[in-house]
């Protein structure tokens, strides 16, 4: 017994004969290719071939293009849910994390107007509230440059008051700032270039600690700053937030770590503990 499977046009005719018998009736299977298909019904390896799917392909290109734009744009026509102003194909935005539409216009004040470090999604309603973040990219494609640079910069500040270690740059309007580790006591600003002393807590470049602490005192009768930085640093000595290196006088201020503290400038040498002054 044997069958065969033959296309013409739109349908496939299968024939089956046994032996020397004439063959049934044909049945008609519809069919997609003009292909001839052989069957062998004592076989069980016969296999159909299938069509190759093409629209995965598809649809896996469209997510990698889709994910190379900055912001991704609105396909039908919607209300936005802030401002209530019918918004055409292609001029509002779709968040990408939540897929809430907006028009850039109260996207823009939701940015510029933040008070956080991120940007939440701005749907509200009376049920829900979205807790979805803008991305990067869709913050820098909607705002202008400038606002852009502050929302980067209040981002910035915050992290840098969130961390323990820190320390801001001496000079005057410097936004240079760093995490510092126990053994280091310089800090060479990248933003401005000066050299800053963790210890002290100000920038004098040309003189040690001993020296620019006497020259403090000296200058503290005849200049205001000066005096205001005495004052800081005796209500640090008094509240025992700093205390004098035994040796050699120099006010010492605890970062972090361990309580012993390796006293003496210039190889005085030495040890106090802190929790004991």
């Amino acid at each position: 017994m044997s069958a065969r499977v033959v296309t013409t046009g739109a349908l496939a005719v299968l024939q089956i004969s046994y032996n020397n018998l004439q063959p049934l009736e044909p049945l008609l299977i519809p069919e997609t290719s003009d292909t001839i298909h052989a069957f062998d019904l004592h076989s069980d390896t016969n296999v159909i071939p299938e069509e190759v799917d093409t629209e995965k392909p598809q649809t896996y290109l469209e997510l990698v293009q889709l994910d190379d734009v900055k912001c991704v744009t609105n396909t039908e026509p919607f209300e936005c849910p802030v401002c209530f102003v019918d918004i055409g194909v292609g001029e509002g935005i779709v968040l990408r994390d939540c897929l809430h539409s907006f028009c850039r216009f109260c996207l823009l004040n939701a940015i510029q107007y933040n008070t956080e470090v991120e940007v939440k999604c701005p749907f509200r309603n009376n049920d829900y509230s979205c807790d979805s973040r803008l991305q990067d990219r869709e913050v820098k494609e909607v705002v202008p440059l400038d606002v852009y640079e502050r929302y980067l910069q209040k981002s910035i500040s915050t992290a840098e008051s969130k961390i323990e270690k820190s320390f801001h740059c001496k000079t005057v309007d410097c936004c240079g700032w760093c995490e510092f580790d126990d053994k280091v006591n310089v800090f060479r600003c990248p933003v401005c270039g000066h050299e800053n002393c963790i210890n002290c807590q100000a920038i004098h470049e040309t003189m040690n600690c001993k020296q620019y602490q006497d020259q403090l005192d000296f200058n503290a009768a005849q200049n205001e700053d000066a005096m205001k930085t005495k004052e800081l640093i005796d209500n640090m000595l008094l509240r025992d937030e700093a205390l004098r290196c035994p040796q050699c006088q120099v006010v010492l201020l605890k970062k972090w770590g361990c309580d012993w503290v390796p006293v003496g400038a210039k190889g005085s040498g030495g040890h106090i503990r802190w929790m004991s002054m």
